[in-house]
């Protein structure tokens, strides 16, 4: 659910990208994201922190981390 989650945010940010810039061309992208206004420059760097910061489990967002570790078998656990 955490994972599913994250992915929702990480979604949501690529989104705010597109519709604040109208193209996913990283060339334009390179150009257009530093004319955006402050605050959503702040909004997508929020995000996307948020969003891999949770799947990297990063300290104040690693809340799931601990109960999924020693729970999980072996393999599982390598595959984390």
């Amino acid at each position: 659910v955490v994972s599913v989650l994250s992915s929702v945010v990480f979604l949501i940010a690529i989104a705010i990208i597109y519709a604040a810039t109208r193209t996913l061309n990283m060339a334009d992208l390179a150009v257009k994201l530093g004319q955006l206004p402050t605050d959503v420059q702040m909004v997508l760097h929020v995000l996307l922190l948020v969003g891999y910061g949770i799947k990297a489990a990063v300290f104040p967002l690693s809340f799931c981390l601990p109960d999924s570790y020693p729970t999980a078998p072996a393999p599982v656990t390598a595959v984390f």
